[in-house]
């Protein structure tokens, strides 16, 4: 049980590190500010989507 919790709390740290780089990427590669909440927010969305609704883990890749 206490390495499913391990294994579950390094996916989740992985997760977030890897939605904070995109977040950071996606205010690198746009001109302006609005641009950017747009692209982060339909991010945010895709996101969203692709967790399963009865709970668990997600099988849709994060990173893209």
């Amino acid at each position: 049980m206490d390495e499913e919790m391990n294994t579950s709390k390094l996916l989740v740290e992985i997760t977030e590190e890897n939605q904070t780089r995109k977040i950071l990427e996606i205010l690198n590669e746009c001109e302006t500010l609005e641009e950017a909440k747009e692209k982060i927010k339909a991010l945010r969305n895709r996101k969203t989507r692709s967790l399963p609704e009865e709970g668990g883990l997600a099988t849709a890749p994060l990173a893209t």
